[in-house]
């Protein structure tokens, strides 16, 4: 994406939007297209994946645009932009629970219940046996 305008239009912004703000847009709008919260529905899993290629191909031309969204170069090597900072990336994983992350929980539950079975059985039987 070239034109710069397009790409703060791209992520609901006005043009000139600080770093900060350009950055909890980019966030929020990954979040909002996240193809993974369309399973059901494949035509709109396929809008979501182009929307969200639009999305970080907006983002990357920004970071280049905005010296506040590039990390600092080391001596001899080119200019690296960053993207979205350690407590951002956690964001992306909180929309919710996706089937994916009830079925996760579910294991963990369950694996928790059967090991709470097991001690209560293995200290019923030794307090009988004594």
């Amino acid at each position: 994406m070239d034109d710069i305008l397009k790409c703060y239009q791209t992520l609901d912004l006005a043009p000139g939007a600080p770093a900060p703000q350009v950055r909890r847009a980019y966030i929020h709008l990954l979040r909002v297209w996240d193809p993974d919260r369309y399973l059901k529905n494949p035509p709109l899993r396929e809008r979501a994946a182009e929307k969200r290629r639009e999305i970080e191909a907006a983002y990357q031309a920004i970071r280049e645009f905005l010296p506040e969204l590039r990390r600092p170069a080391a001596e001899g090597a080119e200019e690296t932009p960053i993207g979205p900072e350690p407590e951002d990336a956690l964001i992306l994983e909180e929309p919710g629970f996706t089937g994916k992350s009830a079925a996760l929980l579910l294991i963990a539950f369950v694996t928790v219940l059967t090991a709470a079975v097991a001690l209560w059985l293995l200290l019923r039987s030794r307090s009988g046996a004594g």
